[in-house]
């Protein structure tokens, strides 16, 4: 997006919000309380600064409109609100606050009819609805498995891939937490035989979590040359696209199966370098169960 029309987009915000907290006889600072500083709130009002996606949606929250009131003035700026949406529940996701997700898909869902917006986020947010509604206890994991079978057996031209692979290894995870393992193992399968766009941030990650998750299920029905061939294969996918999201996971997992092999050298290569990724991305805990690893593999 060019500058000029970010300046544009601020300043609509700024004024949207300075009048929303005038007529609800609201101070800037007890507007800002408890989300960002009275300063902030004096530069977004002036429209020197783009609001971030949680800020902007807390002061929906509190000046009681929702997330899209802001952005009502053309198709640019609902695209806008499509994609600050979708990050901020992105984002939710990442700290399993699976509670608020499932208050905003809600949200979303019953206002579906008095709005514009595309046919591909509404999938996006059918698919955290239900996956929250089973996380929270308020839809039966059956149901929800049958209700995002459905999501996939939607047949819009725009509907991205991506989405229909997301939502299937959303169905093996949630058979797998319900002891499904080999339907699980037959979707995981599946997945990693799909054409994916391999230079694609997205698919990379979900297809690293797709071997991670079929070489646990491997190793757990004790076929531990299989398991270290799928970590192994996720380790190299890693490296090729310089991606450390799921890498630590796989060279741990790879060590437990070629110690279960005999195969104890290998073991502790695999965990010294997953040693040296947790170090160099400070995850302390992770570090702390790797070092047992190592002092367990040492004493063999």
């Amino acid at each position: 997006m060019e500058v000029g029309n970010i300046n544009n987009q601020a300043a609509v915000i700024g004024q949207t919000i300075k009048e929303l907290r005038k007529n609800q006889l609201l101070t800037q600072k007890s507007l800002a309380e408890g989300i960002c500083s009275q300063t902030t709130i004096s530069l977004i009002e002036s429209g020197l600064t783009l609001p971030s996606v949680d800020i902007l949606y807390y002061l929906s929250k509190r000046l009681n409109v929702s997330l899209d009131y802001f952005f009502q003035e053309s198709e640019r700026e609902i695209a806008n609100y499509e994609i600050t949406t979708t990050e901020l529940i992105e984002q939710l996701w990442k700290t399993k606050d699976y509670e608020e997700i499932y208050r905003i898909t809600e949200s979303e869902r019953k206002q579906q009819k008095n709005r514009d917006l595309s046919h591909e986020f509404y999938l996006f947010i059918e698919l955290h609805y239900y996956l929250t509604s089973n996380l929270s206890g308020k839809m039966a994991w059956d149901t929800c498995i049958r209700k995002l079978k459905k999501l996939i057996r939607d047949n819009t031209i725009h509907k991205p891939k991506l989405l229909d692979l997301r939502i299937k290894n959303a169905i093996a995870n949630i058979l797998v937490e319900h002891g499904k393992n080999k339907e699980a193992m037959k979707i995981y399968e599946d997945l990693l035989r799909l054409n994916y766009m391999e230079d694609s941030y997205s698919s990379v990650r979900l297809r690293l979590k797709v071997y991670f998750n079929l070489a646990r299920l491997y190793y757990q029905s004790l076929d531990y040359e299989k398991s270290y061939s799928t970590a192994l294969n996720g380790i190299k996918l890693s490296i090729k696209f310089e991606d450390v999201s799921m890498i630590g996971n796989l060279y741990v997992h790879g060590a437990q199966c070629l110690q279960q092999l005999n195969r104890h050298k290998e073991a502790l290569e695999f965990l010294n370098q997953a040693k040296f990724i947790y170090t160099l991305l400070k995850r302390s805990w992770y570090l702390e169960f790797v070092e047992n690893l190592l002092q367990e593999a040492k004493g063999r």
